[in-house]
């Protein structure tokens, strides 16, 4: 149509949003993570296993997304943010206007959240575990997901 889109990183906020979903779990099913549950989750227990990064063909066969419908917010692959890692305000965590946190011309490290099937502990799947790095780190178990923002 005639509509305009920005397509960007996610900010940090609205990663963690959209990783909670409506529910605000702990982690991207269910607020619980046992051993039983590990299957919903594509994350390895052996950091020497192949690459397993899971596509959208084989994520609808065989996991299940959010209530938002997103598959793999915790698992499968490390997400970039576009979010520089500062610490948070107690008060107010997520001011997504705070352009300090969220200017992509700042230079810094850049906040990835969400975990992979390499990490070493399952409790990097919890939502709230965050992992910084320099913008032009690349590895097997990092990627990233892109929003789309409807232009005025």
């Amino acid at each position: 149509g005639d509509r305009r889109w920005q397509f960007a990183l996610p900010t940090e906020a609205e990663w963690e949003k959209a990783a909670r979903g409506p529910d605000n779990f702990e982690y991207a099913l269910g607020n619980f993570l046992s051993d039983a549950e590990i299957g919903w989750y594509n994350w390895k227990k052996n950091p020497d296993a192949a690459i397993t990064v899971v596509g959208l063909a084989a994520s609808r066969q065989s996991y299940q997304p959010n209530r938002y419908g997103l598959f793999h917010m915790t698992g499968n692959v490390v997400e970039w943010t576009q979010s520089r890692h500062l610490a948070f305000n107690k008060i107010h965590p997520y001011l997504d206007y705070d352009r300090e946190r969220n200017d992509p011309t700042k230079p810094g490290l850049r906040v990835a959240r969400g975990g992979s099937w390499y990490s070493a502990s399952v409790a990097l799947l919890q939502i709230s575990y965050r992992d910084a790095f320099q913008p032009e780190h690349s590895t097997q178990d990092i990627g990233f997901r892109l929003v789309a923002r409807l232009l005025p």
